[in-house]
């Protein structure tokens, strides 16, 4: 029962870093994307957090 939490847990662990690697990725793409880049973040993050929410 313990190895099959621990195996739960790492299959989480290993989820939640792929998504942030992603997330991190989209964060770089978003702020080169030209002049507007920066500006686009300040709209997009509290329009994902509405969405999410």
């Amino acid at each position: 029962m313990v190895l099959a939490y621990a195996a739960a847990t790492g299959l989480v662990v290993v989820g939640f870093t792929l998504l942030a690697e992603a997330a991190s990725h989209g964060f770089e793409q978003l702020r080169s994307a030209g002049p507007w880049g920066p500006w686009l973040m300040l709209v997009w993050t509290p329009a994902l957090t509405v969405l999410l929410l």
